[in-house]
């Protein structure tokens, strides 16, 4: 077998376009798994959000639709809530809020959830059966640009109070 100046630089060429492809390959399945793990956090901190308010809401008192609407703001609503203390249990009103500020929800002043810088935004949406909870991210855009958000409903499992 004959070794050529010719041949060895063939085949350091070959293996340099080999090893340049295969760094391609790696650099898009890392880049990939990277934009999935920013969708995985982004979603299940939103599923935590969902589930933690659903939890702490069951216990209140839906009423109407003008007594939960704050107007003028889309960062929170107010809802009936039964106050145990005293004889009679009497219904009063707390506010739910989202304090962009502080990155918490406040239930009746109290902070429930602090949440991570993934989200950047919620806003809530009052309808006649329920409250649309819409969550924001700006770390992650979708193929316009966009924002991406997760908009799920709220307290579908309340009846309505007199």
């Amino acid at each position: 077998m004959d070794l050529t100046i010719g041949g060895m630089i063939a085949s350091l060429v070959v293996v340099t376009i080999l090893f340049g492809m295969m760094g391609l390959i790696f650099n898009e399945t890392f880049t990939a798994l990277e934009s999935n793990k920013k969708y995985l956090d982004f979603f299940t901190e939103a599923q935590m959000v969902s589930s933690t308010l659903n939890q702490l809401l069951s216990q209140s008192v839906w009423t109407t639709k003008d007594k939960i609407l704050i107007p003028n703001t889309t960062s929170g609503f107010k809802i009936g809530y039964f106050d145990p203390s005293g004889g009679m249990p009497t219904v009063q009103d707390l506010t739910l809020e989202y304090d962009s500020a502080s990155r918490e929800i406040r239930f009746g002043g109290k902070k429930v959830l602090g949440l991570s810088n993934m989200i950047s935004n919620i806003k809530f949406e009052v309808n006649d059966t329920n409250i649309l909870m819409t969550i924001e991210t700006d770390k992650i855009k979708d193929s316009q640009g966009k924002n991406v958000k997760y908009t799920v409903p709220l307290l579908t499992i309340l009846t309505e109070s007199s």
